[in-house]
């Protein structure tokens, strides 16, 4: 824990985010698909897992870069249908 906690006093006490969103230009509107939250470190990449906000959980993991670049990756694609 203290690790994340210095990790976000370094990064200005900010999250970092990447959005999935689908706009109907004609119709005027967004819809976001997916939102990630994460925070970068010196080894590894935060990511906070918030699936379970209903039931008052968030889970902060730490991942490697390779890993979650890999998801991020494949996230990519399943969004634009290439998987």
């Amino acid at each position: 824990m203290r690790l994340f906690l210095q990790d976000f006093l370094d990064n200005g006490q900010e999250l970092n985010n990447f959005a999935f969103m689908e706009s109907d230009y004609v119709k005027n509107r967004s819809v976001l698909d997916q939102v990630a939250f994460f925070l970068p470190s010196k080894s590894f990449i935060w990511h906070i897992d918030y699936e379970k906000i209903e039931k008052n959980k968030i889970f902060i993991v730490p991942v490697s870069f390779q890993e979650y670049f890999q998801k991020i990756d494949e996230t990519i694609k399943e969004f634009f249908y290439l998987s």
